[in-house]
């Protein structure tokens, strides 16, 4: 101490203790003045340093906010959301790990309460500010869960577990015995929903649950009770009684049809339907009418489905039930009915053939009461209603059969071996060439077909066909997607053969032309243009005959040895048209006037249009070998 000059006392303040609190004063004058420049000035209203997103560390997004404005938290929030939507949720069942994808569970980020959640985080004044060097604030982010949507990919796609073996009733050697039941075990649902939601928004969401095992609804024992039951109503046969006739079901058989549900709890009895109507059908086949396809008529140059008749057959689908219910009340007898017989064509199977209209015909004339206009009026009797489904190829021979006079056919003129001569069926091959024609104009395709050998003035030339039975077939072939009605009729003088279906091409005869084959023979190619109705661009094929002179090989030599005698040919002058034929059938007097197409044509037959509409042909041959020097097999005509 020291005295002042008046003689008072004056105190003495160290002059370190004044550095110290200078310092000091230095400190929180720049620490206020840090707050003030970082936490007022530019800090403003963004997020407060240290505040955080707790991310999962499956994704790489940047979970620091300090710093960030309104703007950059909603941005950052998306970013979070849109990469939780490619996040891969994995369900442990014990060891058995699968993984769902975090939409799947019903899961999507709220990114608004979210945003709400960062927004609300506050750090005012200096200390606030100071704390946020020193500690973060961890935002946890929120989600919206749609546990029902949970709930069926957990049952969907998680392991589950095994379930429950219940217990059954098999059949020994000659009794049902029990096959006891096997617990199975499963994880809850429950427990499962209640750990994935408190996973939510922390670093993991693996969801990792046990088994538990779960018993059968029924037991051993409860089971035993219904075999015994079982045992004593099938102990004894039954007698089933069906339109005044009995049949008696053994024990054995009882058994082997009666079966125990216990899927759902409650035991109890079923019968095996399919083996029970199986066996009937069998015990009773005589009884019933019997059922009858759908079919066509043509009525107005229409065609028109005619209902099949289902009849009646064994054995009503009641019948089973019938049975088990008596052997259950144990009645020792059970009267049967009778049931609709299956007509696999009916009304239904005919509509969508889509046939509704014609789409070819072709007509030509004969001399009346000749015995050949017998010949073409039965066949054309047996082939009136084929139809030709889709992707099916009509067969004639095949479909007619030998023509035998037991059939309805008589004898008439054919050409065998390059001659005319008589034979039973003789005729029919007018049958064919109308046939061929009416298909010819209705843009169908063909299979195996073969004009006659020699020239008939009746026909269209080159553009005909011929059939012998085993030899010589003509094979309309539908690629289009509807069925083809075939309708071929008769009169005193002409037959008719019309086709009908859905429109889907027409043929046109384009052109012909004509070449040599070998010494004697001519082979006449005529093309067809097909235009479609759909899209497609127009196809053009061709079909063929070769012609010979009578009695004579392609090679020139007689096709019948000298010694022979050849009967005289018949009339094949044709009758006066009784109407004009199409305008792309050339003249009945005379063959066409011979056309060279620009390009050569081929030196041996090419091969019958087999095309489809979906990849259409371009040229035509036959079905079987080109036309040799040999002799030519028989043709009805």
């Amino acid at each position: 101490m020291r005295e002042d000059s008046g003689g008072g006392r004056r105190s003495k303040f160290p002059r370190g203790a004044k550095r110290i609190t200078a310092g000091i004063a230095l400190v929180v004058v720049a620490w206020l003045a840090g707050w003030l420049i970082d936490g007022v000035l530019l800090g403003g209203a963004k997020t407060p340093r240290g505040t955080t997103l707790i991310v999962p560390s499956a994704l790489s997004i940047d979970n620091n906010l300090a710093g960030l404005s309104s703007e950059g938290v909603s941005t950052r929030v998306s970013q979070l959301a849109t990469a939780y939507s490619e996040l891969e949720v994995e369900i442990v069942v014990d060891s058995t790990t699968v993984g769902l994808p975090f939409s799947t569970l019903g899961l999507d980020v709220d990114e608004a309460a979210t945003v709400a959640a960062v927004s609300a985080v506050e750090r005012t004044g200096p200390i606030g500010w100071t704390q946020g060097f020193f500690s973060t604030v961890e935002v946890r982010p929120r989600f919206n869960f749609d546990k029902a949507a949970a709930t069926d990919a957990l049952l969907d796609n998680a392991p589950i577990g095994d379930p429950p073996s219940e217990p059954r009733m098999r059949l020994g050697d000659d009794r049902f015995e029990v096959e006891p039941g096997q617990p199975g075990k499963a994880f809850e649902i429950d427990t499962a929903l209640a750990q994935l939601e408190d996973n939510l928004g922390t670093t993991s969401l693996a969801v990792s649950i046990d088994a538990v095992p779960i018993e059968p609804v029924l037991s051993d024992a409860e089971l035993s009770e219904f075999v015994a039951i079982a045992n004593a109503i099938t102990a004894n046969p039954i007698s089933a009684n069906l339109e005044g006739q009995q049949i008696d079901i053994s024990s054995k058989t009882l058994r082997s049809w009666i079966d125990l549900e216990t899927r759902v709890g409650e035991p109890s009895f079923t019968i095996d339907e399919v083996s029970v109507l199986k066996a009937l059908k069998f015990s009773f086949p005589d009884v019933g009418s019997g059922g009858t396809d759908a079919t066509f008529d043509v009525v107005d140059n229409l065609p028109v489905i005619v209902d099949g008749d289902r009849g009646t057959t064994c054995c009503a689908n009641s019948s089973p039930q019938r049975i088990l219910d008596a052997i259950v009340a144990g009645e020792d007898r059970v009267n049967l009915a009778l049931g609709e017989a299956g007509v696999g064509r009916n009304d239904e199977w005919a509509k969508n053939l889509g046939i509704v209209e014609l789409i070819g015909e072709f007509t030509t004339d004969f001399k009346p009461r000749q015995s050949r206009v017998t010949n073409i009026a039965r066949i054309s009797e047996l082939t009136r209603g084929v139809i030709i489904e889709p992707g099916e190829t009509f067969s004639v021979n095949d479909f007619v059969g030998r023509r035998t006079r037991e059939n309805g056919f008589v004898s008439a003129g054919v050409i065998k071996n390059g001659v005319f001569e008589n034979d039973v069926g003789g005729g029919i091959s007018q049958y064919a060439t109308t046939t061929f024609n009416a298909a010819f104009f209705a843009g169908l395709d063909f299979g195996e077909y073969r004009s006659h050998s020699i020239y008939i003035s009746r026909y269209p030339y080159g553009r005909e066909a011929t059939l012998a039975f085993g030899a010589i077939d003509l094979q309309i072939e539908n690629t289009t997607p509807y069925g083809v009605l075939l309708w071929p009729t008769t009169n005193a003088s002409s037959i008719t053969v019309q086709f009908f279906s859905t429109k889907f091409a027409t043929g046109e005869q384009t052109g012909q032309w004509k070449a040599p084959l070998d010494a004697a023979c001519t082979r006449v190619t005529t093309e067809r243009t097909r235009t479609y109705l759909d899209d497609r661009e127009p196809v053009v094929d061709t079909v063929f005959a070769v012609y010979r002179p009578e009695g004579i090989k392609c090679n020139g030599q007689p096709s019948v040895p000298p010694a022979e005698t050849i009967p005289p040919p018949p009339d094949t002058t044709p009758p006066p048209p009784s109407s004009a034929p199409p305008a792309t059938q050339p003249p009945a007097s005379e063959p066409p006037t011979s056309t060279q197409p620009p390009t050569t044509p081929p030196a041996s037959p090419p091969a019958p249009p087999t095309s489809s509409p979906a990849a259409p042909p371009t040229s035509a041959a036959p079905p079987s070998a080109p036309p040799s020097t040999a002799s030519a097999p028989p043709s009805t005509d």
